[in-house]
């Protein structure tokens, strides 16, 4: 649900309480449309993210502080330049509009305004000079050529965003109220969205519910007073700043008021609201995207793969028809004496079979029979090469293969922060293109469960579970795997006998493995020691002894850390 009005007034309200006053501390840029400004109070930090994504866009505290993407854009630089070390003086709304306007004050005694558009595709983030109403920038430049009446580039006059012919709510009057409903045979619903500036979907439908009428109502049907009373109602909240955070819509969506028209679930701030709502919806998104990119390739080299290995064994097929080529070389040996000179073929009793019935061999007509004898021992000694050759091969694909699916499945289970180190892996390994500059890695941290005083540690990624099993883990460690299916390290640590325990990490291991829709998975465990990676294999990859195996039912534990 996009920001209305009511919504946009009760996060002011909440940001003017924890925000006025507060220092320019730093100022990063995670996304192109996406600014984050760490605020600074006296004790505490405040990041807080401004987006204009045009389906996300929105205001709230970011969970930390992240970094900028790359180099600094322009307008980062920009914001850096005038904003850095300055006082917010000031926040507020423009009207009813989903416009957040953000007031600073520099060290220079320069007073500069930050604008937050929170209008959907029109969405955007203005730095603007007040006293001049000239733009500075904007996280989206909109030109002439795409909107000839709102210009919002540097050196622009800021203009409003235009109403389009609806009433600001403080115009609307009862009497104004009563001829838009005697003049429509229209669903009212939609002629409170076209006839009022700031309404949403969910708030229009909720003053009809608060007037007793359902969502496709229609205009004629409606009483006017009872409408109006809603309405007023709706201002008194808003004027007394009496605000109710809540997430609605099964926690995809948010409100500032507890609606009659669906089931909700409050929210200790609208803030906290927007941030799980619009915010996870968000990072789910570029989750969604990030992963997009790296399964692609990681689809396309498993197909590859497949394809490489089915030819290995159609290859393979063709070469352990070698017994046949030697059985031939044989009984040509055997009968020369009955093979005239110049024969074509040649029908000699096949000695192999216990009814000697005759087979049949092609000749070539210019060799002597010995001669042709020696070609058939010949193929079948080549042959007989290509098959150890060719089993080798299938080896390696099937291993390649193995690998490539473990891949897919840590993407499976991937966070934003995981995958910069599967991208990194991917390129190590040759499935990505290397980069010029490499990008210095942060060791990401495994899913960590409580057992009683152990720890069962489950790795992430193929990086991961090599420096889980083989540099973190102690000796005595029991170390667990899905057997001969593509999955995660499993660690208990310290090491143990006791057999719940080991039980709750098979269950682990099985879930995190491609295993997790199955039943009956069997858990390879054994001690850390028994664990050594072979010189030169592929990232993750392991030989083990000394194992032991339980069959088990993948279970996700809810105790982590």
């Amino acid at each position: 649900m996009p920001f209305d009005g009511f919504s946009t007034s009760a996060l002011v309200w909440e940001l003017q309480g924890k925000l006025l006053r507060a220092r320019v501390d730093h100022i990063s840029q995670p996304e192109r449309l996406e600014v984050v400004l760490n605020l600074r109070q006296p004790g505490k930090n405040f990041p807080l993210l401004l987006s204009a994504d045009p389906i996300f866009a929105r205001v709230h505290f970011a969970a930390s502080s992240p970094s900028s993407l790359g180099a600094p854009t322009g307008f980062c630089m920009l914001l850096r330049k005038h904003l850095s070390g300055a006082r917010l003086t000031d926040i507020s709304q423009s009207g009813w509009e989903r416009v957040i306007n953000f007031t600073f004050q520099n060290g220079a005694g320069k007073t500069l305004r930050l604008t937050v558009e929170l209008m959907g595709r029109h969405s955007n983030i203005i730095l603007l000079d007040p006293d001049e109403n000239l733009i500075l920038d904007a996280v989206k430049h909109v030109t002439s050529e795409v909107n000839r009446f709102r210009e919002l580039v540097p050196g622009a006059r800021y203009l409003a965003p235009p109403k389009g012919g609806r009433l600001s709510p403080e115009e609307l009057t009862a009497p104004t109220l009563k001829a838009l409903l005697l003049a429509s045979e229209s669903g009212c619903k939609q002629l409170l969205l076209d006839s009022l500036v700031g309404l949403s979907s969910f708030l229009a439908v909720e003053l009809l519910a608060q007037s007793g009428y359902e969502p496709d109502v229609l205009c004629p049907e409606v009483e006017p007073e009872k409408l109006w009373q809603s309405w007023q109602r709706l201002l008194s909240l808003r004027e007394a700043c009496s605000f109710d955070p809540c997430l609605i819509s099964g926690g995809h969506d948010f409100a500032a008021l507890l609606p009659i028209s669906c089931s909700y679930l409050r929210s200790p701030s609208v803030e906290a609201a927007v941030a799980q709502a619009k915010g996870a919806a968000s990072e789910a998104r570029k989750l969604s995207a990030a992963k997009g990119t790296l399964r692609q390739a990681v689809r396309r080299s498993l197909a590859r793969a497949g394809r490489k290995l089915a030819a290995q064994q159609a290859e393979l097929a063709a070469a352990e028809d070698a017994e046949q080529y030697r059985i031939k070389g044989e009984m040509l040996k055997a009968g020369l004496d009955k093979i005239p000179p110049g024969s074509s073929q040649a029908s000699l009793p096949n000695y192999y079979d216990p009814e000697l019935r005759p087979i049949i061999i092609a000749l070539e007509p210019s060799l002597s029979p010995q001669a042709n004898a020696e070609k058939y021992f010949h193929r079948y000694g080549k042959l007989k090469k290509a098959v150890q050759q060719i089993a080798l091969q299938i080896a390696s694909s099937q291993e390649e293969l193995s690998y490539l699916e473990s891949v897919e499945q840590s993407l499976s289970d991937a966070q934003l922060e995981d995958l910069p180190e599967i991208e990194a892996e991917l390129r190590a390994t040759g499935y990505l293109p290397h980069q010029r500059k490499r990008q210095k890695l942060k060791d990401s941290r495994p899913r960590s469960f409580r057992c009683g005083d152990h720890e069962i540690l489950v790795g992430r990624n193929n990086y991961q579970n090599e420096r889980l099993t083989l540099k973190q883990a102690k000796r005595d460690d029991i170390w667990l795997h899905a057997k001969q299916i593509p999955g995660s390290h499993v660690i208990v640590h310290p090491g143990t006998e006791d057999e719940e325990i080991i039980i709750r990490a098979a269950r682990l291991a099985a879930y995190f493995s491609k295993a997790r829709s199955g039943q009956n998975v069997p858990v390879d465990y054994t001690f850390a020691k028994y664990v050594h990676k072979p010189n030169g294999s592929r990232p993750g990859f392991v030989i083990y002894r000394h194992e032991r195996t339980v069959y088990v039912n993948p279970v996700a534990d809810s105790e982590s850390e």
